[in-house]
């Protein structure tokens, strides 16, 4: 029983520190969000516009990490699911490949099609080499497993991501700095105030003179930070490569504190840019782990209950 526990310590100390961690700049943000906000601003650095094109990077990864794993896991398969495996692969890894280029070049980032594309097919080419070399060894059934965990957590996360926002109607930061009206500043405890803050510009006519009045409704979607949520599927994505091999599972919290590492830092760059408050950032990182806690709670449950009491079940005599 011992050395059953003795295993999680390690995973649990680092989900442990993340709380920590993620739970005080949380705290810390619901007092401070405009005057940290207003002290980050830097919408030129190289990290702000970095994060700003590629800050979802992670998302787009997780795609073609679980679409080398569908192709890989293809070997044990009869013809038929072979070439399922194959389509489904390949669209995730150039979808992947595609969102990477064509995000890169969005929202206030700055960098050219041309960089973009050629970063995307250099980092979508490294990965997919990398997972061949190292996990083709992997018995198929563990890879569509873990490949099917990234897709869940993915999609877990953008699903609460894309419901949340415009609930809660958050003005970005950016928008009161540039129109001076810093009075008009709202805290994350206050859903759905953003609204009343958009239909009084909306009457007063300056969504014209903000950016592109096509995208207005953007600017009301602060809480949470898709970016942020998004950076941080690196560490489940991590984990679950690191815990897919004996000899490299004892990474795996050095794959997941890294990945939330990288999430903090897209984080960062969120608040830099000006996209988004301290809070939103926090509120992002935490929807993506508590997805990863939610989708791995559900696995094993699922294997636990749901999988012996289907495979005790026999056709019966005739059928």
């Amino acid at each position: 029983m011992k050395e059953k526990l003795a295993k999680y310590w390690g995973p649990l100390l680092a989900l442990l520190a993340v709380v920590i961690v993620a739970t005080a700049l949380f705290a810390y943000g619901s007092v401070n969000d405009l005057s940290f906000a207003i002290d980050m601003y830097n919408p030129d650095s190289f990290w702000a516009r970095f994060t700003a094109g590629f800050g979802p990077m992670s998302l787009y990864l997780t795609m073609i990490v679980a679409g080398c794993f569908v192709v890989l896991a293809r070997k044990s398969f009869p013809l038929g699911w072979k070439i399922a495996f194959w389509i489904i692969g390949l669209a995730l890894i150039v979808g992947g490949g595609f969102l990477m280029a064509y995000k890169g070049t969005d929202y206030r980032s700055g960098y050219s099609l041309t960089f973009t594309i050629l970063f995307s097919v250099i980092v979508a080419v490294i990965t997919c080499g990398l997972i061949v070399w190292l996990f083709s060894h992997i018995g198929s059934k563990r890879l569509l497993v873990a490949a099917i965990l990234m897709l869940a957590i993915l999609l877990l996360e953008l699903l609460l991501v894309e419901v949340i926002k415009p609930i809660w109607s958050r003005p970005r930061p950016y928008l009161i700095f540039e129109l001076d009206t810093l009075d008009t500043f709202l805290p994350w405890y206050n859903p759905g105030a953003g609204k009343d803050i958009k239909s009084l510009l909306l009457e007063l006519g300056l969504n014209e003179n903000v950016y592109d009045p096509a995208d207005f409704n953007d600017y009301f979607k602060s809480f949470p930070s898709g970016h942020t949520s998004h950076g941080t599927l690196l560490a489940p994505t991590l984990t679950i490569m690191l815990s897919l091999d004996p000899r490299s599972r004892k990474f795996a919290p050095i794959g997941f504190l890294a990945g939330a590492l990288f999430g903090f830092g897209v984080g960062i760059g969120r608040t830099m840019i000006g996209a988004h408050y301290l809070s939103d950032t926090i509120a992002g990182f935490s929807i993506t782990m508590l997805s990863f806690a939610l989708v791995i709670v559900a696995y094993f449950l699922i294997k636990k209950y749901l999988v012996p009491k289907f495979s005790k079940l026999k056709p019966k005599l005739g059928a």
